[in-house]
């Protein structure tokens, strides 16, 4: 990677993916301190010479938002997913896509990070306009209902868990036949939350 940067130059598009290449495989071994330490002089840079709103930077910003994830530093993730979906409200709208996106990771991670009643809240609200504006059958919308259900379980609240894992095996299961939702959780996966669910209520 080094020589390659030093061949081409810290900018060129090649070195870019090189380096966040080595981060990736740097965590995907478990060196997630390192992981974070090559993503954040990546991103410093393309902050530098492209701008911390550029869709380049962006990207690899929320690689480095999964690199602080696993690396034990929730506070930090969150706050970097945070700053990542204001700037896409401001240059892609807050409706996109792309920032539900965002957002929905970062009201997650608070809820698996002991912040269960607030990510509730945030989820609660983030499926809803899902829903509204993207149909139930997206994607998103289809990861955030789980996202919640998932919360909503750590958070106690094990009935209104199982009527959201129910209607996501519903969506599930209609996706494997009918291919409208993305994939998301495996089918088995949530049936293991459904017998968890149960047994609790």
């Amino acid at each position: 990677m080094d020589h390659l940067v030093r061949a081409l130059g810290p900018d060129h598009p090649d070195a870019v993916t090189a380096r966040s290449h080595a981060a990736y495989w740097l965590s995907e071994r478990g060196d997630h301190a390192d992981a974070v330490l090559v993503s954040e002089a990546l991103v410093a840079r393309l902050r530098a010479t492209r701008g911390p709103n550029h869709p380049v930077t962006l990207r690899h910003r929320q690689s480095l938002a999964d690199h602080l994830a696993k690396d034990g530093r929730p506070g930090a993730a969150i706050a970097e997913r945070q700053d990542i979906a204001t700037a896409m409200a401001d240059s892609l709208g807050r409706d996109h896509p792309d920032t539900h996106a965002q957002l929905r990771i970062a009201a997650y991670l608070r809820g698996r990070n002991g912040q269960t009643a607030e990510s509730v809240r945030l989820l609660t609200a983030l499926l809803a306009q899902s829903e509204s504006r993207f149909g139930p059958k997206d994607y998103g919308t289809c990861v955030c209902r789980q996202y919640l259900a998932e919360v909503r379980e750590l958070n106690g609240d094990f009935a209104k868990a199982l009527q959201l894992v129910n209607r996501a095996i519903a969506e599930e299961e209609d996706r494997v036949f009918r291919l409208e939702c993305g994939p998301t959780r495996d089918l088995a996966d949530l049936r293991a939350a459904r017998a968890r669910l149960t047994a609790r209520v």
